[in-house]
């Protein structure tokens, strides 16, 4: 039984010949009472109504004969319905039931013209409203006025009063042998031509999404049935599943399209696919004058028809710049594929994954729409939960076919990526972790009630929109200080530290069309900020007493929603603090809020969190209006301490996370040696490469910050023991003596932006003229570093993510699944971001147990070539510098379409990553856009001091 609300508006559609009952034509007023009573009965359950009524009981039935011009007869049929509708008036309201005819050919003085608001209202306060007049306008039905006006009051259906209930393939008062449809969609009706309703009408309302319910009007109190839910009807609904397949093999037929033209050092006839001959006078391909056949994995072989012509072929497929050279013996064509050039093979990597992400994006849009129109339609009760069961399974079959089919392009995919299989890695050991682990027994969990909800009910979150537009801001001098200036200052009274908190709160309310921020922390900093200043009244200030932050939203903070940037943990309430957040507040810091990320910290731009993109404050000279990317994955906490929002700001860096987004914002960012800082409490990406980073506006100021984060923590199995080293002083002393590598050869990296290389040779000056020593340096494969990230991380993804089942973690959704699979399946479905499946797909995929030695192994393997490159360097110099990101920062959305040109932003910081080597950047100066650019020195294994050393000579100059 549906509730009698069920259907909040609705509008009945009755033929004119409804009215008349036995008769050829005009009115059974008997029949019209019951129908007026039927509705009565509808009324009384509370639903709003309107009706449309034809007038084929008027026209058609008298002057079907006469042979009146179609306009004519059309201006006469919508005559006809104000007549039926003016009948119908006066019977229901002899019934008391308040009725207004209101016409779309305007006739004053019987009845209202059609005003669409005024048409509204009189629904909305409960009186039944009749449209009479069609459309007003000639060669359109009354079923197209139907739908438009069901449309226009935003009616929840349309019901098709008729004969008999449902749809049949014809007359079943004619036909006895007519075949009732039981779930039917518009499609069916427009190709089989269904006489239900004309074809107009069916187009606008499956444009529109009406559903339409067909029922027989001719049964007393059916009109009420079908409102509550007891009546047999027909409901056709939109296409669900029918056209399923044909949209997902349109999906792979395009994939196939685009990859077949891809050369990938494989004989294929495809490749000659676009060679176009001159033959008899007309442009053809290549396949209409000869045969094709591939003898063996690296030769083509041509016969063509006509033996004249061979010349002609020939010249053809050498001058298609397809990079092949054709030879023959003046009969048969022979093409020997000659091996691919890096270059070319970088090349390939981006086009197959571009067209390869295409497919299975359109393919999760196939079946995630699917799967959401028949959640819809159960809820709603179109379907039952049966049909919805056996609907979903036959989806899933689909799904999992075209899946597997999209697996079998994937291995195209990875195999345009592994650059690293020319690498002779015989007797390589892989390098899985580049710091010894401890294992140990875990006695430091407590159990804590499940206080989430009383926890998150009382929390001060504010969350900001994507911005569209970026304003220009006066700031206050107090938030322009450095962390050194603002200590000094407070420790002198200038200020207290509840008046420089405040400053930067003011300062995020006016800027937070930037999105900088998740979760803002404003009452419980306040009150941070008036405990720093009893502590600096009593003597008693910590390093970094009153100091305001931002914290990226990858690190738990107990008692605050701690999201990742991610739906499947956007209600999480820690109940611990991770080390490296504590460290910081036990030494004064104050927590503003929680910065904005990519989702688990997987992107290069922050355009890939729930909670919507970050903006950088920066824009170019050329597109002021145009927003930039601030970078990523660390873009909120960046644009923040740029912006003034913070005056520092934990990040993460995997990759390149910290150091990216603070060449593209002009701060400081510092990835410190791996294991120097706890991962615990750090929401896990890929757990060899992930550390925590600091993001300043002076490389003075990160010595400060790391000062307080770094150091050895028992509950981090990676954790490095080694006493962390006075920091300050590295930034005052000079570099005089010192042997700085450069890396010479990358100088002519593909994509290097010429402003870079500027800003590199610069910097170099900067050292030689501060007294360091430049010196060639070799790093032969970092070329490979890229590839073999690419495999490594999301590898380890695939690990860490697999807790976010909506049972034991993350996101649960109310459902009834009908097995753990999918539930599983819906919970990750609905929970991760499109970068995140992404990479899990392509990490499960590189683990299978036929991939893992040829893949994950060899990467590891490439990992260790990596580290080595850097110690031989090290022998030699005591610090490398090479920019942070070969180009600028780039316009919102310009790179979000090809993740494989997204990832190329990481080409300079990943290597170091892959090593575990500290490494800062710093900015030096602007492009010729007027955008920051950054240049990263990489320091070696715990030498933070010198890397610190370096980065403040650059700064000084």
């Amino acid at each position: 039984y549906m509730s009698p609300l069920k259907y909040k508006r609705v509008l009945l559609k009755i033929s004119g010949e409804a009215l008349m009952g036995d008769k050829q034509f005009g009115h059974e007023y008997s029949e019209i009472i019951r129908i007026a009573e039927d509705i009565q009965e509808a009324i009384d359950l509370g639903v709003q109504i309107g009706i449309v009524i034809g007038g084929g009981n008027i026209y058609r039935g008298a002057n079907a004969q006469l042979n009146i011009e179609r306009a004519a007869g059309d201006y006469i049929g919508m005559l006809g319905t104000v007549i039926n509708a003016l009948t119908l008036q006066n019977v229901m309201e002899s019934l008391g039931i308040f009725t207004r005819v209101l016409s779309a050919i305007p006739m004053m003085s019987v009845c209202e013209p059609y005003i669409r608001r005024k048409a509204k209202r009189h629904i909305e306060k409960g009186r039944i409203v009749i449209f009479a007049g069609g459309t007003g306008t000639p060669f359109c039905t009354t079923d197209s006025a139907g739908v438009l006006r069901a449309i226009e009051m935003n009616c929840d259906l349309l019901l098709k009063g008729t004969k008999v209930n449902g749809v049949y393939d014809s007359d079943p008062t004619k036909n006895p042998r007519a075949i009732k449809y039981d779930i039917i969609t518009y499609e069916d009706l427009l190709r089989d031509n269904l006489q239900v309703m004309d074809i107009a009408a069916i187009a606008v309302a499956k444009e529109n999404k009406l559903p339409i319910t067909v029922f027989s009007i001719k049964e007393k109190g059916n009109f009420a049935k079908v409102l509550q839910e007891k009546a047999k009807r027909i409901i056709m609904n939109r296409p669900i599943h029918k056209d399923l397949r044909s949209k997902m093999e349109s999906s792979m037929k395009i994939l196939e399209h685009e990859l077949k033209g891809l050369r990938t050092g494989r004989s294929s006839i495809n490749l000659l696919d676009s060679v176009q001959v001159e033959a008899y006078g007309n442009k053809m391909p290549l396949s209409q004058v000869a045969s094709l056949s591939t003898p063996d994995a690296k030769t083509i072989m041509v016969q063509v028809w006509d033996k004249s012509m061979t010349k002609i072929v020939e010249k053809s497929i050498a001058e298609a710049n397809l990079g092949l050279t054709p030879t023959s013996d003046g009969q048969l064509i022979r093409i020997i594929l000659p091996l691919l050039t890096e270059e070319r093979r970088k090349e390939l990597v981006k086009f197959a994954y571009k067209y390869g992400e295409n497919a299975k994006i359109a393919l999760r849009n196939i079946r995630r729409d699917g799967n959401e129109e028949l959640k819809k339609l159960e809820k709603e009760n179109f379907i039952t939960k049966d049909e919805h069961h056996n609907l979903s399974e036959e989806t899933q079959k689909l799904t999992n076919e075209y899946s597997d089919k999209i697996d079998a392009q994937l291995t195209n995919i990875i195999n345009m990526i592994d650059i690293f299989k020319e690498v002779d890695c015989t007797n390589i050991q892989p390098l899985t972790s580049v710091c010894e682990m401890h294992q140990r027994m875990r006695d430091d969990i407590v159990a804590y009630g499940d206080i989430s909800e009383q926890l998150f009910a009382i929390l001060p979150t504010e969350k900001g929109q994507i911005a569209r537009d970026i304003k220009c801001y006066v700031v206050p001098k107090v938030v322009e200080l450095t962390i050194t200036q603002a200590l000094k200052a407070l420790k002198n009274k200038d200020f207290t530290s509840t008046e420089l908190t405040t400053a930067h709160i003011e300062e995020m309310s006016k800027q937070r069309e930037l999105n900088a921020y998740i979760t803002e922390t404003i009452e419980s900093a306040l009150e941070q900020g008036k405990i720093a200043d009893q502590n600096y009244l009593q003597g008693r200030a910590r390093p970094l007493e009153g100091i305001p932050i931002a914290v990226k939203d990858l690190f738990c903070t107990k008692g605050v929603l701690t999201t990742a940037a991610s739906r499947m943990l956007s209600n999480f309430i820690p109940p611990y603090e991770s080390t490296v957040s504590q460290k910081v507040q036990d030494s004064g810091g104050i927590m503003l809020g929680k910065a904005n990320m990519d989702e688990f910290a997987m992107g290069s731009a922050n355009v890939n969190s729930y909670f919507g993109n970050v903006i950088s404050p920066w824009k170019a000279l050329d597109a002021p209006l145009t927003p930039v990317v601030p970078g990523g994955s660390s873009g909120g906490s960046a644009a923040a301490v740029s912006a003034f929002l913070a005056m520092a700001a934990l990040g993460s860096d995997t990759g390149g996370s910290v150091r990216q987004p603070a060449s593209y914002t002009g701060i400081v960012g510092f990835k410190p040696t791996y294991g120097r800082c706890s991962r615990y409490g750090m929401i896990a990406f890929a757990s060899s490469l992930d550390q925590a980073g600091i993001l300043t506006r002076t490389v003075e100021d990160a010595a400060l910050m790391l000062q307080a984060m770094m150091g050895f923590d028992d509950k981090d199995s990676t954790s490095i023991n080694s006493p962390v080293p006075e920091l300050v002083s590295s930034c005052k002393k000079n570099i005089k003596g010192m042997k700085i590598g450069v890396p010479m050869d990358l100088m002519g990296q593909e994509g290097l932006q010429e402003d870079v290389i500027k800003m590199w040779h610069n910097s170099i000056e900067i050292l030689k003229s501060e007294g360091a020593t430049i010196i060639n340096t070799s790093l032969p494969y970092s070329k490979y570093a890229l590839a073999a990230y690419y495999v490594i991380a999301p590898a380890e993804t695939s690990s860490n993510l697999s807790k976010y089942d909506g049972i034991r973690y993350g996101l649960q959704v109310e459902n009834d699944p009908r097995s753990i699979d999918e539930m599983y399946e819906m919970v990750r479905s609905i929970g991760f971001g499109a970068e995140v499946k992404r990479r899990i797909m392509i990490g499960t995929y590189l683990l299978s147990s036929s991939l893992i030695d040829d893949y994950y192994l060899k990467a590891q393997k490439i990992r260790r070539l990596v580290a080595e490159d850097f110690n031989k360097a090290f022998k030699e110099v005591s610090a490398i510098i090479l920019p942070t990101t070969p180009t600028e920062a780039f316009n919102l959305g310009e790179k979000q379409d090809n993740p494989v040109t997204m990832y190329l932003n990481d080409l300079f910081t990943i290597p170091a990553s892959l090593a575990g080597l500290p490494c800062c950047s710093v900015p030096t100066s602007l492009s010729s856009r007027g955008l920051p650019l950054g240049m990263q020195i990489i320091g070696k294994p715990l030498n933070e001091y010198d890397t610190l050393r370096v980065a403040a000579a650059i700064e000084r100059g």
